[in-house]
């Protein structure tokens, strides 16, 4: 008896229907299940995979409709698996934990994955905001981990849900000229969060006290904030928070219940942190006035402030070192508006200099620069008589030793006549 099978049977168990190895055609409970066992910022990779590419969603100007298994795993997405970080610091677990304990996509973090962020790609973050319709639905974006020029951010314009972002402090590649009209058109928008509730200093929303916007620490410091168009667009929030008319401090609340009002508020033009008059000074960090430039910085974000022994006046550290306010004890408005400064002998009474005779330090420098100029002038000098001496010398020496030579052939010369 032959007990082969027929080879009929056997073309029957080996020829399975190709359209049902597709992954997106898997039942979508077990797509959600896998998807579960997946970081926050991996899950919606993995939706994003089962609709296209990602370089199809920027193609396509960020829109598309997603695949009904990536709707699935989104919709599906309750609250992130809390999952410890790699070699982490501690801190870094704790704040996902906080940092995902609200349901759905408000909050998106792609440190929870910190291996994997390092591999993508502008496509990647920006399919991700479209697939979980971060427009309409985040809360918070931050971008510590990633090194981005700012395309990415495109699905984000105008949207009314975003109350922060944030970037990586020491970043190189994030572009001003792309990431801040996208930033601004989301302030723009009628409805618009971000920065709104940060005005107002509640325990209940800034519990780690992190501003709404995080720029690259580069953007902040020195010439860099009077550069366009970052000293356009810090001016700008700047005015609207003061505007806003309302104090981060805990006076606010307090103001209201009397019905008094907040006055003559001050907002740090970095960091975003505004205060009252009254409140103003009583804080761990004061915001000051450059008297010069007239921006407004808190001392968190320039610790380099100077002030005019004189009038009182403060300068920011870029104005300071312009103006030479820490090496002269009076700055030049103080002398009759003087552009130099003088070291300080001169009050505004006087006509002239009584004391240091017009030494001023703008003047001095410049002196010194021409007196170095001379001293090196005469040095070459110095260098070419010397060398002309030495040649001088060596033929010194020649005719010494032609008019001994002459003088001991005249000497046997009169030996002979004698």
């Amino acid at each position: 008896m032959n007990n082969t099978p027929s080879s009929s049977k056997r073309r029957k168990t080996s020829s399975p229907d190709i359209s049902t190895l597709c992954l997106a055609n898997m039942p979508h409970d077990h797509l959600t299940a896998i998807a579960d066992y997946l970081p926050k910022s991996s899950r919606a990779l993995f939706a994003v995979a089962l609709t296209a590419p990602s370089k199809s969603f920027s193609t396509s100007n960020w829109k598309g409709k997603l695949s009904e298994a990536s709707k699935a795993i989104i919709s599906s997405t309750i609250s992130g698996p809390f999952i410890p970080v790699p070699e982490s610091n501690g801190w870094e677990d704790a704040r996902l934990k906080d940092y995902y304990s609200k349901d759905g996509w408000e909050k998106l973090d792609f440190i929870d994955s910190r291996d994997l962020s390092k591999k993508l790609s502008e496509d990647d973050i920006g399919a991700v905001l479209v697939c979980i319709d971060a427009k309409n639905k985040l809360k918070s974006l931050r971008l510590n981990c990633i090194d981005i020029v700012g395309h990415a951010l495109e699905p984000l314009r105008e949207a009314t849900t975003i109350e922060e972002i944030a970037f990586k402090m020491d970043t190189k590649q994030l572009s001003k000229s792309t990431v801040l009209p996208i930033i601004e058109s989301i302030i723009d928008t009628e409805g618009s969060s971000l920065f709104k509730k940060w005005c107002v200093y509640d325990n209940s929303e800034n519990t780690n006290g992190d501003p709404p916007l995080v720029l690259p620490t580069e953007w902040k410091e020195g010439k860099s904030r009077y550069e366009q168009p970052l000293n356009g667009f810090l001016s700008k929030v700047n005015q609207m928070l003061i505007s806003e008319g309302k104090c981060r401090a805990d006076c606010h609340a307090k103001r209201q219940k009397d019905g008094g009002t907040n006055t003559g508020h001050m907002s740090c033009l970095t960091c975003f942190s505004t205060y009252c008059s009254d409140c103003n000074g009583n804080e761990t960090y004061s915001v000051l006035k450059c008297d010069k430039c007239n921006l407004t910085l808190c001392t968190w974000c320039e610790q380099d402030f100077a002030t005019c022994r004189e009038c009182n006046s403060t300068f920011c550290s870029v104005c300071a070192e312009e103006d030479d306010v820490d090496a002269a004890k009076q700055c030049g408005d103080c002398w009759l508006n003087h552009d130099p400064i003088c070291f300080g002998c001169v009050t505004p009474a006087n006509e002239e200099c009584k004391t240091c005779l017009g030494m001023f330090f703008s003047d001095l420098s410049r002196r010194n620069e021409e007196l170095g100029n001379e001293i090196g002038g005469l040095c070459d000098e110095n260098e070419e008589l010397r060398e002309e001496n030495k040649t001088q010398k060596a033929e010194n020496d020649d005719l010494r030793k032609e008019n001994e030579e002459l003088r001991k052939q005249l000497s046997a010369g009169l030996g002979i006549l004698g």
